[in-house]
């Protein structure tokens, strides 16, 4: 049980007026509260400008110690809701307090893991009504074969694309390796094509960070594409699919099938879009 009568002997005793602003996100944080009298509300400061209520506190609990903790400018705005008294804990005094009452420590984590908590419960909320809405409203409207006018690969290719008639010269061989992978989308194994890494030799980089090496064009293999259900992303981003992305591609699956070009076969740029 927390001694409130030594933790006022050992902090500082502060007051603020009703709708007081104690600190403001953004600020640097070496103190944390302990709310003896009143409430006081979380606010955080959105991309708009406007500062988003999130949690209330009240009397015997505290709030600020995530920056005492992380030596981190302040995470959220806190303001008086009503007359409180708090006792002022910083940096300078924090290990004494802890090592006289080890009951604050367990208060701390314990209450860190109750924000942490609803603050979850809160996303979960919300991502579920996101869903929900993104549910009764596609993003994606498909076309089903049946209406689709896709006749071929050019079809597809938007207005105005350029032309490349260039192919993959048959010496980069001595530099790839063929692995077979699960797709995150239709779940299918396929085999893709890998650069042995070991064997490039670095020859510069461009001005935009690109690396070029020596006798390789990397570029040529930095697509992947799924045969079964033609999901295609570059090979680093390749797993990372989230719900929305793999429902939709599935959405599309028929469509492509439809051009009946073979995606994950070798073919020229011009062909590609």
């Amino acid at each position: 049980m927390l001694n409130i009568g030594q933790l006022a002997q050992t902090g500082l005793l502060k007051k603020y007026g009703t709708d007081e602003i104690i600190f403001h996100q953004g600020d640097p944080g070496h103190e944390m509260f302990i709310l003896l009298k009143g409430r006081v509300r979380l606010l955080a400061h959105s991309t708009d400008g406007t500062d988003i209520p999130f949690m209330d506190v009240n009397a015997g609990d505290f709030f600020g110690e995530m920056s005492l903790l992380e030596n981190a400018p302040r995470s959220a705005t806190v303001q008086a809701l009503d007359d409180c008294m708090v006792i002022v804990i910083n940096e300078t005094n924090f290990e004494s307090i802890i090592a006289q009452q080890p009951a604050l420590a367990l208060r701390i984590m314990k209450g860190m893991s109750k924000r942490i908590r609803q603050i979850n419960e809160e996303l979960a909320q919300l991502k579920g009504e996101i869903n929900s809405e993104e549910g009764s409203e596609p993003e994606h409207k498909v076309d089903t074969p049946a209406t689709s006018s896709i006749q071929n690969i050019s079809d597809l290719v938007p207005e105005g694309h350029g032309s490349y008639p260039d192919i993959a010269p048959p010496s980069d061989a001595e530099y790839l390796f063929e692995k077979e992978i699960d797709c995150p989308v239709c779940g299918q194994k396929f085999t893709t094509t890998m650069v042995r890494s070991s064997k490039l030799k670095l020859k510069g980089v461009d001005s935009d960070l690109r690396q070029t090496f020596e006798g390789f064009n990397s570029l040529w293999y930095m697509v992947w594409v799924c045969p079964h259900c033609f999901y295609a992303n570059f090979n680093f981003e390749f797993k990372k699919v989230d719900p929305n992305m793999r429902q939709w591609v599935t959405s599309q699956t028929e469509r492509m099938k439809a051009t009946g070009f073979k995606y994950s076969h070798p073919r020229r740029l011009d062909e590609v879009f």
